[in-house]
C-alpha cells in the first residue's frame, strides 16, 4: 500500500501552497533528547511538508514568559493536526498557562487523520455512483470502475496502524517527541498523496470532471478548516 511520499507528487499542493490556508499545526508531548518530558510545536505545509519545528521543556516555558508567548504566537492561523485533539489540548493547555494568556488555537478546526480517511473514502464514493449512473445511462457501452492504486485504510484505529497500514518507515529523530510529530506529518503528507491519486483516476474521465469539476488540492472539508483556521489572531 506504499505511495511516493515527495510534495512533488501532489498535483496542485506541489509547492505546498493553496490560496487562503497557511497550513497544519502538530502539537506533541513526550521525551526530549534528554530524556525530559518535552512539548514540540511542529509547522506543517498544506501538502504534508515539515517547515518549522521547536521543542522545549514546560520547566523552561515557565521560566520564561515571554518565550512560551512566543512559542503561543506560533500556533496562530493553523489547523491542528493529529489523530485526535486530546494531545494538542493537554499541549495548549500547558501553553497557555506557561504564557499567562488564552490559546487563540481553534480545536474545532481540527484536522483529524480519521476524518480525513472517512472523506476521501467518502469521494470516492461518490465517484463510483457517478460512475454505476453513467454506465446504466449507457447500456451499450464498456464503463468500467475506478482500480485505484491504493486502498483508503479505514480500519485504522491509531496513528501507528495507519503507519503500518501505510507501509511507511518508522521516523528517525533524536528524540520520541520528533519522533512523534514526525509520523503525523508522514502520515498527512500520505494522506494527501491518497487523495491525489483519487483526483488523477477521477480527472481521467471527463464526465466526471463535468459533474465535480477540475482539480481540488484537498477533500472538500479538510480544505474548509484549514482555511477557516487561517484567520490571524493577537496573543496578550
Amino acid at each position: 500500500m506504499s505511495m511516493p511520499e515527495s510534495a512533488a507528487e501532489v498535483g496542485l499542493l506541489a509547492n505546498g501552497h493553496v490560496a487562503g490556508v497557511t497550513g497544519h499545526l502538530i502539537l506533541e508531548l513526550g521525551p526530549d533528547s534528554a530524556g525530559h518530558d518535552a512539548l514540540a510545536v511542529w509547522h506543517v505545509d498544506a501538502a504534508g511538508q515539515p517547515v518549522g519545528a521547536s521543542i522545549a521543556t514546560p520547566e523552561s516555558l515557565a521560566a520564561d514568559q515571554e518565550a512560551a508567548r512566543r512559542l503561543l504566537g506560533l500556533t496562530t492561523g493553523r489547523s491542528v493536526l493529529g489523530w485526535d485533539t486530546t494531545t494538542a489540548a493537554d499541549a495548549l493547555g500547558i501553553l497557555s498557562h506557561c504564557a499567562g494568556v488564552v490559546s487563540p488555537v481553534r480545536l474545532d478546526t481540527a484536522v483529524l487523520l480519521p476524518e480525513v480517511l472517512g472523506e476521501i473514502e467518502e469521494q470516492r464514493q461518490l465517484h463510483a455512483d457517478a460512475i454505476e449512473a453513467y454506465r446504466v445511462a449507457r447500456p451499450k457501452g464498456s464503463i468500467k470502475p475506478i482500480a485505484y492504486p491504493v486502498a483508503v485504510p479505514t480500519a485504522a484505529t491509531s496513528a501507528e496502524e495507519l503507519r503500518l497500514a501505510a507501509c511507511l518507515a518508522v521516523p528517525v529523530a533524536d528524540s520520541g517527541v520528533a519522533a512523534r510529530a514526525l509520523l503525523l506529518a508522514r502520515l498527512t503528507r500520505w494522506s494527501v498523496n491518497l487523495w491525489h491519486a483519487t483526483e488523477t483516476a477521477r480527472l481521467r474521465r471527463k464526465y466526471l470532471v463535468e459533474q465535480f469539476g477540475d482539480e481540488a488540492p484537498l477533500p472538500p472539508r479538510w480544505l474548509a478548516k484549514l482555511r477557516a483556521a487561517n484567520t490571524p489572531t493577537l496573543v496578550g
